[in-house]
Parts: structure tokens; C-alpha cells; sequence
């Protein structure tokens, strides 16, 4: 069975004869992004069966954009699902297996993530090296009864590529932003993090948490594409003392360190490129 609809498929075709070379996720509050983009196609993802399956959370624009960046054929992917929607492994991940559908093999990851690490302050962009898994569920359980002729037990220690580390370090000096390399926790949602949690998570090496990126890193390795992932620190995780959050807040943050993070990614998509 495919990894998408036969109607699915039909509605991408336009855009799959652009040939874009990089996939992008764009995450909550990345979808200025787009305005960089030479747009050629674009496509909302009520048009597109299977994406119009969750409801809106703010800060998706829900659209997917196909454009040239500095001579780089790009689809955006403006919004994604997540579990605490209400949804199933195949629809989380549903951006990474339409970009593999569209032959793409190249892919970048976005989100909005809250800072563990004590020396990271919220504006800092995070250069994804590794995860874990603390969300309870993995997608590829459920996408290997659909292609069960791919390897069942995924290796996951070279899951993302270390090679642009640097590149993308001095690319965040240029724009006045750091840029570390850590490690990222996906947690389930749609509630944030408790102080006992994020002392916990503190003790297991982990920089930043977030509510995504996790299950689509899973599905872009099962399926043998280069990954590159970047999270923008939005907030401090929280404390005993700390103020409260609120995805209203979380936004707004990323909305102001935005434009540095662009030019990051920007960098990151010309060097998968190469």
C-alpha cells in the first residue's frame, strides 16, 4: 500500500513536476518564511486530501508553497499536525511522507521549542543533534503495515546531519544570534511541561523540549532521507519561579527572533542542497 492516497498523490503531481530539491516544515510562528520564497505554486491545505483532517492550531498557516530561495527549488510545508490534535502517526508526519512522495530526499525541520539548558537563553537557535522520545508513541509502528518491505527496526544514531554545524553556527553570528548543538525531547502536549518534569528531563542530557519534530525525524530516517533540524528557543521551560506560559506567548517570541532564524535557515536549506 502507499504511504499516501492515490488522491493525495493526484493533487501533488503539479508540484512534484517543479522538482523541488528541499522539503521544509516550517513550525508555530515560522510562516513568514514564506515571503523569502520566489513563489511558483501554492496551495492551501484544505485543497489537499488527508491535510484537512486536524483543526487550525495558531501560528500554522496551513498552506504548502513550492518557490525558488537563492536558486533552490523549495516546498514549504507552512504548518504541521501534531498528536495532541487528536491524530494518528500517518497524519503527524503527513508533511514529511508527501515531501518523500514528491521525491524529495532532503528535508529541514522547524519548531518552537522551550530552553533546559541554563546556559541558553530564549532567542537562541538550537542545531538539532539528536533526540528523545518521551511522547509515548512512534509513527512508524503504524507505517510499517503499509510498507511492510522496508526495514522494520530503524537505526537512529546518525539520524540527523552534523555536517552544516559550523556553517550554520557562524551563519547565526552573522545575523546576531547563537546557535548551539543539543539535544531535543518531544513530549506529548498539549499541556507544558511541569517543574518536576523538566528537572527530570534536565538529569537526562536534554537541551530543549518540544511538541514535535520527533515523529517526522522517525519517518525521514525509515524512509532514508537527509535531515537537518532546527528549533528556535522560545521560552524557558518551566520552574518553580518562572512565569507561566502560553502559546500566545511562545508566538510572540518567535515572531521577534524570527528574521535571525530565517537567515539560518536559509543557509541550512543551501547547504542540503549542495
Amino acid at each position: 500500500m502507499p504511504l499516501i492516497s492515490p488522491e493525495l498523490e493526484r493533487e501533488l503531481a503539479p508540484l512534484c513536476a517543479l522538482e523541488p530539491r528541499v522539503a521544509v516544515v516550517l513550525g508555530s510562528g515560522h510562516g513568514g518564511f514564506i515571503d523569502r520564497l520566489q513563489i511558483q505554486e501554492r496551495l492551501e491545505y484544505a485543497q489537499l486530501p488527508e491535510f484537512n483532517a486536524a483543526d487550525d492550531v495558531p501560528g500554522h498557516a496551513g498552506e504548502l508553497i513550492v518557490g525558488m530561495l537563492d536558486g533552490v527549488r523549495v516546498a514549504a510545508f507552512s504548518g504541521r499536525f501534531h498528536y495532541y490534535q487528536g491524530l494518528q502517526g500517518p497524519q503527524v508526519v503527513l508533511p514529511v511522507l508527501a515531501a518523500h512522495a514528491m521525491g524529495i530526499e532532503r528535508l529541514v525541520l522547524t519548531c518552537a521549542c522551550g530552553v533546559v539548558n541554563l546556559e541558553w537563553e530564549a532567542g537562541d537557535i538550537v542545531f538539532i543533534s539528536d533526540q528523545v522520545n518521551l511522547q509515548g508513541r512512534n509513527p512508524l509502528i503504524e507505517l510499517q503495515r503499509l510498507e511492510p518491505q522496508r526495514e522494520r527496526f530503524v537505526d537512529m544514531s546518525r539520524a540527523y546531519s552534523l555536517d552544516p554545524a559550523a556553517e550554520l553556527i557562524e551563519a547565526g553570528r552573522a545575523a546576531g544570534v547563537r546557535v548551539h548543538v543539543g539535544t531535543v525531547a518531544a513530549l506529548l502536549g498539549p499541556s507544558y511541561e511541569t517543574p518536576a518534569e523538566i528537572r527530570m528531563i534536565r538529569t537526562m542530557g536534554v537541551d530543549a523540549v518540544t511538541m514535535s519534530t520527533v515523529p517526522e525525524a522517525l519517518v525521514a530516517q525509515w524512509l532514508g532521507m537527509r535531515l537537518v533540524a532546527l528549533g528556535l528557543v522560545a521560552n524557558k521551560a518551566a520552574s518553580d519561579r518562572g512565569p507561566g506560559l502560553s502559546h500566545a506567548m511562545v508566538l510572540d517570541s518567535v515572531r521577534r527572533s524570527a528574521p535571525a532564524m530565517h537567515d539560518v535557515l536559509s543557509k541550512a536549506i543551501q547547504l542540503l542542497s549542495q
